[in-house]
């Protein structure tokens, strides 16, 4: 009571605040079958275009074994289909392990952890 009378509130009671509905609604349709599935979940991102596309990778734990990483466009996850150009571009310089390099030096320039 001290407290609430030092703050000049007195006997003042707080009412409480109603949220306005929300403008806005989610819903879902049928589950559609992803036709490029990995092990590792796809990452949706917009080029500067504004194309949606999405990317994912799957890499087996062997030196030897196969890696991909694979990139996605269309309308939306529903829709989108495999993108040979960005899934199939190599480095001229080690044109066998275009994962491995690109893990170890990303867009940044930075080492992954």
């Amino acid at each position: 009571m001290a407290a609430a009378a030092a703050l000049g509130l007195g006997g003042v009671t707080a009412t409480p605040v109603t949220a306005a509905p929300a403008a806005y609604t989610v819903s879902v349709g049928s589950p559609v079958p992803v036709p490029y599935p990995t092990d590792t979940p796809a990452s949706p991102f917009l080029d500067r275009d504004g194309i949606f596309h999405h990317q994912q990778s799957a890499a087996l734990y062997g030196a030897g074994d196969p890696r991909s990483r694979d990139f996605c466009t269309g309308a939306d996850f529903d829709t989108a289909g495999f993108d040979g150009a960005p899934s199939t571009a190599v480095n001229p310089a080690d044109p066998d392990d275009r994962t491995t390099a690109r893990c170890t030096a990303p867009p940044p320039s930075r080492r992954s952890p």
